[in-house]
């Protein structure tokens, strides 16, 4: 999609997705409206769905454009632990929040950083230079197909890569309702510090 529209087009769909995701989730805490959390759920897919593989991909072609290339793997890794970094704090903020207020007030104060994640998007500059295979976003798909059902061996990994993915979200999401059970809610986010201190995303 991305090659098509422009690298920064994409990530503003993508933060502006992520951003009404918190706002309802917000508004479904205060209206008690499962619809709202079901809409806000959607969005969210769509919006990482957007951003999914936009972000390196601009890094890259901003790098190829100041004739950095080589760099690319040492700015994505050190991305990857600042955002880990964040996922620490978030969760170190997360405690005090909900020690101090609720966790509805942590819901509210969430819509903030998704906003400023906007406005940040707005502010990107697109590289000049988009590398693109020429394809369309039918042919992509008709090739991907033609491949999946053509090669055993992608298939296999396909499928493992879509049950780990997908048990490995839930194990995560249902974590903090089993955690419930034992702990308050201010001691669940001190737990996720230490799997995010330890390098758990």
């Amino acid at each position: 999609f991305s090659d098509r529209v422009s690298r920064k087009t994409t990530m503003i769909l993508g933060e502006g997705c992520l951003f009404l995701n918190m706002l309802l989730w917000a508004l479904a805490s205060y209206y008690s409206s499962v619809l709202l959390l079901f809409i806000g759920s959607c969005l969210r897919g769509v919006g990482l769905a957007f951003k999914s593989g936009t972000d390196s991909a601009m890094i890259y072609e901003t790098l190829a454009q100041l004739r950095n290339r080589k760099i690319f793997m040492v700015v994505l890794a050190k991305i990857t632990s600042f955002h880990q970094l964040g996922l620490l704090l978030s969760a170190l903020t997360a405690t005090i929040v909900t020690f101090y207020f609720s966790l509805k007030m942590l819901v509210w104060l969430s819509v903030v950083p998704a906003f400023l994640n906007l406005v940040v998007a707005l502010c990107l500059v697109n590289p000049k230079t988009q590398f693109d295979d020429g394809l369309s976003l039918y042919k992509q798909l008709v090739k991907s197909l033609a491949l999946f059902f053509k090669k055993k061996r992608l298939r296999k990994y396909a499928m493992l890569q879509v049950l780990n993915s997908s048990l490995s979200n839930s194990v995560f999401r249902f974590e903090s309702a089993y955690f419930e059970q034992l702990l308050p809610i201010y001691m669940i986010s001190i737990v996720r510090i230490l799997q995010h201190a330890m390098g758990n995303r």
